[in-house]
C-alpha cells in the first residue's frame, strides 16, 4: 500500500522537486505498486496462475515517459488514498519506504537469467511452476524476517534431509506481537501453500493469527514424502488405470498388491519432524510468545496430519485439525501401509499417546463419492472405508474409537461434518477457524 506520507511527500510545490531528486528506482518501484494495486481488483476474478501471469505481462508493458511517470505516479497516489494530512517525508525517507516495498522472483532455475522476471504477488511462477520468494537482494532481509501482511521464507530441510527445503507462506496480522497465536497449514496434493495461506487471512486479522503455510516442492517431495510423511519410499504404482472427467482424470484403480514400497524405519527422517522445526524457528525469529501452535491440513494435508497424530505424537501441536482426506492408515498392524500399521516396528508405535492427541477430522458433508474436486485412490482395502471421503473419515474414526475402547484407551479424537460443503478448502478453512477460535474445544 503507498503510504500517506509518500502522498504528502510529493504534495503541493515541492512534488516536482522532490520526485525529480528520488533515484531512478523509487520510479520503478511505484510503478511496481501500481501494478499490484491495480491488478489486486481483478485479483478475485482470476485463478491464481493467470494472475501471476497478468502481473509479469503488466509490469513488462508499462512503461511511460520520466516526466510522465511522476505525475501520474502522483495522481495516481490522490486517487487510491485522497488528500493527505500532516508533514510529508523526505527524500531520504521516502527512498526506504519504496525500498521496502515486497517483490518475488522465481529462484534460479532454466528459464531465469539476467533479466529475472518479477512479481508482486507470491504463489507459483507461471513458467515452470517453482514457488515464487520474496526477492533476497533487500538488505534489510535476514532468513525468518516477517513483516505484516503476505510474505514468504525458505527454510533447510534439516540435517536429515540435506538438500531439501520448505517454502513458509505466512500472513502476519496488523496488530502481530508476542502474544498472536500461531497456526500451520499443511496444502492439499497441488502444494499450493499461496493460495491456503490466502483463505487463512481473514481469520488472521480476526483472530490475531500468525498464519504458516507450508509448501514441499514435488521435485524434492514426492507422493510418499508428502501424503505418507516419509514412513515408506520408493513407492510404485504399479498397473495403474484412471477414471473420471476425460481431460483431468480423478480417480486412480488398482490392486493392491500392485502398490510396491520400502518401510522407512527411521523417524528421524520423517516430514512429520518439519511442524516443530518451523514454528520453534519462527518463534526465536519474531520474539513470539507462543508455547504451542494449532495445525490445518486439507485433502492431503489431511492424510498428513491424521497420521501426524498417528506416528507422532507428543509434538507441540495444541490440537491438529485434519480436514477431508481421501485415504486414512487404521491404527492397526493387521494391514500393510498405506492403510494401516503392519511391518512398522512396535517402538516407532505410541498408541496410548496418540489417542490422547487433540485430533479433529473435519469431513464435508457433500465431499462424497460424487465428488468431482481433488483426487481418489481407488482399491479393493481403500474401497472398504468408503466411495467417498465422507464415508472414509467416518470410518476411519469408528475404527480407531472402537481400538481405543479395545486397548482401554482415554480416546480425545473428535469427528465435526461439516454441512452443506464438498472437497473445499476455503469452506473448511472457515469451519475449523469457527471451531478453533470461536468455540470452546473439548
Amino acid at each position: 500500500m503507498v503510504s500517506r506520507s509518500l502522498v504528502t511527500t510529493v504534495s503541493k510545490q515541492t512534488t516536482k522537486a522532490r520526485v525529480n531528486n528520488v533515484r531512478s528506482e523509487v520510479i520503478v518501484s511505484l510503478e511496481r505498486l501500481f501494478v499490484a494495486k491495480t491488478l489486486r481488483i481483478v485479483h478475485t476474478n482470476l485463478a491464481r496462475k493467470n494472475f501471476a501471469a497478468v502481473c509479469r505481462d503488466q509490469t513488462q508493458e508499462y512503461t511511460v515517459s520520466g516526466e510522465m511517470k511522476a505525475k501520474y505516479l502522483i495522481l495516481l497516489a490522490f486517487l487510491l488514498l485522497g488528500p493527505a494530512q500532516g508533514q510529508g517525508a523526505e527524500p531520504a525517507q521516502l527512498y526506504k519506504q519504496v525500498l521496502r516495498t515486497n517483490d518475488y522472483i522465481c529462484p534460479p532455475c532454466y528459464h531465469t537469467d539476467e533479466d529475472q522476471e518479477v512479481y508482486k504477488q507470491d504463489g507459483q511462477c507461471p513458467i515452470c511452476g517453482m514457488a515464487l520468494i520474496e526477492n533476497p537482494r533487500h538488505a534489510w532481509k535476514s532468513e525468518i524476517d516477517l513483516h505484516t501482511g503476505s510474505g514468504n521464507f525458505t527454510l533447510a530441510g534439516g540435517s536429515a534431509r540435506a538438500g531439501k527445503s520448505v517454502t513458509v507462506f505466512y500472513q502476519a496480522p496488523s496488530e502481530f506481537s508476542p502474544q498472536s497465536r500461531i497456526l500451520l497449514v499443511i496444502p492439499g496434493g497441488g502444494r499450493n501453500a499461496w493460495d491456503y495461506r490466502d483463505s487463512w487471512i481473514e481469520a488472521s486479522e480476526r483472530h490475531d493469527l500468525l498464519i504458516l503455510s507450508l509448501a514441499y516442492a514435488e521435485a524434492e517431495y514426492s507422493f510418499a514424502d508428502y501424503h505418507m510423511g516419509g514412513v515408506i519410499e520408493n513407492l510404485q504404482f504399479n498397473n495403474l488405470r484412471t477414471s473420471g472427467p476425460a481431460k483431468s482424470p480423478n480417480k486412480y484403480h488398482l490392486r493392491d498388491e500392485d502398490i510396491v514400497f520400502d518401510l522407512n524405519q527411521d523417524p528421524g527422517t520423517w516430514l512429520f519432524n518439519d511442524f516443530d522445526h518451523v514454528f520453534e524457528r519462527v518463534v526465536a525469529a519474531t520474539g513470539s510468545a507462543q508455547k504451542d501452535y494449532d495445525i490445518f491440513g486439507h485433502s492431503a494435508g489431511g492424510q498428513i496430519l491424521h497420521r501426524l497424530a498417528v506416528f507422532k505424537p507428543g509434538t507441540r501441536a495444541r490440537t491438529i485439525v485434519a480436514a477431508n482426506s481421501g485415504q486414512y492408515t487404521i491404527p492397526v498392524t493387521s494391514l500393510d501401509p498405506p492403510f494401516g500399521l503392519k511391518g512398522l516396528d512396535s517402538k516407532l508405535l505410541d498408541m496410548p499417546a496418540a489417542f490422547a492427541t487433540r485430533l479433529v477430522l473435519m469431513v464435508g458433508e457433500l465431499d462424497n463419492k460424487d465428488e468431482t474436486r481433488g483426487t481418489m485412490l481407488h482399491t479393493p482395502i481403500a474401497d472398504q472405508q468408503g466411495l467417498g471421503r465422507l464415508e472414509r473419515g467416518q470410518y476411519f474414526f469408528r475404527q480407531s474409537k472402537d481400538i481405543a475402547e479395545a486397548m482401554n484407551l482415554p480416546f480425545n479424537w473428535q469427528i465435526q461434518t461439516i454441512r452443506d460443503t464438498g472437497h473445499d478448502h476455503r469452506k473448511m478453512a472457515q469451519a475449523a477457524a469457527e471451531f478453533l477460535f470461536n468455540s470452546p474445544i473439548q
